[in-house]
């Protein structure tokens, strides 16, 4: 949620995209005047892998889904992505596949970034009142 709100998306989770299916999360952003574009996201830890690839499928029939991420573990996201290609070799390249790690380093960056940046605002701030 942070990282997609650290670079200026609305973030917004359990989302519904269709009857009986929702998303872990959407990032969505409004590019000028071509409309609102949207990543969606399930995140996978246990049970059916068959659920998030359904419910990612069904989200990317709107035209304002950019790409469908599945969030896991690498064992996890490689069982699903074999899966997503014996579906439809078109469906594959629709998705993207990020490892939990990846997700909980990026979080961590973005922490490590925002000190840096409240340190440089409070030495603005000291010099501005000196």
């Amino acid at each position: 949620m942070a990282v997609g709100r650290s670079l200026s998306f609305d973030v917004n989770r359990e989302v519904p995209v269709a009857r009986g299916a929702r998303v872990d999360a959407v990032w969505s952003a409004r590019v000028g005047n071509l409309g609102v574009i949207k990543y969606v996201f399930e995140v996978h830890m246990r049970g059916s892998i068959d659920s998030p690839i359904l419910n990612l499928q069904k989200a990317l029939k709107s035209p304002q889904v950019q790409k469908a991420v599945v969030v896991s573990t690498r064992e996890k996201l490689e069982r699903i992505r074999e899966e997503v290609e014996a579906v439809s070799k078109d469906l594959a390249r629709q998705f993207s596949y990020l490892e939990i790690e990846d997700v909980i380093r990026a979080r961590g960056l973005l922490e490590e970034l925002n000190s840096i940046l409240a340190k440089l605002n409070s030495c603005r701030s000291t010099r501005a009142q000196a």
